[in-house]
């Protein structure tokens, strides 16, 4: 018969084996097996090596849902705009063209980060100048944003859009993300981070394919510190890009006339 010591201790290393478990995902949690730093390291290729996948973007005054196509830098995409008619977006080759209803003519949308360029601009005073309706809600930029990771703490599992994954924010150093992404989408980072060099976090979720499934921005780069600013009620203000699914079959796009 095992001592109550015994019992004790095997209970405590059982506990401490589960925490490990916890934090870099296991077949039951159905996250990502392996140490963070290996899982952040192969998510950003992994997740665009997948050819299409269905996003939801959910920024601090609009939502869009579509499908993009994570290697020629298309979209097709519904962005709903707080007090706006909903409109349609595409991206071909990583140029935006919007128009705000079915009816209405197909306009450009200027810059190397298309949804950035949706704006109102009754929002000009109420977001620190800032008129976007979609900052940092670039699919590609976000990608490439963590190949600046420093540091990673693991948040533990959860759900995003009811795949299981496991959580992580990530220290991102500016100047590293920008070297270790490839230069045709060097200009796009460059732009999301708008001039800055100081590292700052982000939060992802990562599936047990190493794929991206989550990633939060903040929705300016002007603030000092690493933490971006939070609402009241202690979530970041800023945008969500959620990777709902992959290899959805994207529609042959051609460039509106304008």
């Amino acid at each position: 018969m095992r001592s109550n010591v015994g019992r004790i201790l095997v209970f405590s290393a059982l506990v401490a084996l589960a925490a490990v478990a916890a934090a870099c995902g296991t077949t039951q949690t159905a996250g990502p097996l392996g140490s963070p730093e290996a899982i952040i390291g192969s998510t950003p290729d992994i997740t665009l090596g997948q050819g299409t996948a269905t996003v939801v973007i959910d920024g601090p005054h609009a939502k869009a849902t579509g499908i993009v196509d994570l290697a020629t830098h298309s979209a097709q995409l519904r962005v709903q705009i707080n007090g706006d008619p909903d409109a349609s977006v595409v991206v071909i080759d990583g140029t935006g063209y919007a128009k705000t209803s079915p009816t209405a003519a197909w306009a450009s949308l200027p810059g190397v980060l298309p949804l950035s360029a949706l704006v109102n601009p009754a929002l000009a005073s109420s977001q620190a100048g800032s008129d976007e309706v979609l900052p940092a809600s670039d699919p590609w930029a976000d990608i490439d944003l963590i190949r600046g990771t420093t540091h990673i703490l693991s948040d533990g599992g959860g759900e995003v859009q009811g795949v299981s994954t496991i959580g992580y924010t990530l220290t991102v150093d500016p100047t590293k993300a920008l070297a270790a992404t490839p230069a045709a989408r060097r200009p796009a980072l460059a732009a999301l981070l708008a001039g800055r060099t100081a590292a700052f976090m982000v939060t992802v979720a990562v599936d047990s394919a190493y794929r991206l499934r989550q990633v939060e921005v903040g929705a300016s780069m002007s603030f000092t510190g690493e933490t971006p600013p939070t609402r009241v009620d202690g979530e970041t203000i800023g945008t969500d890009v959620d990777f709902v699914s992959f290899g959805a079959a994207m529609p042959q796009l051609s460039a509106p006339q304008t």
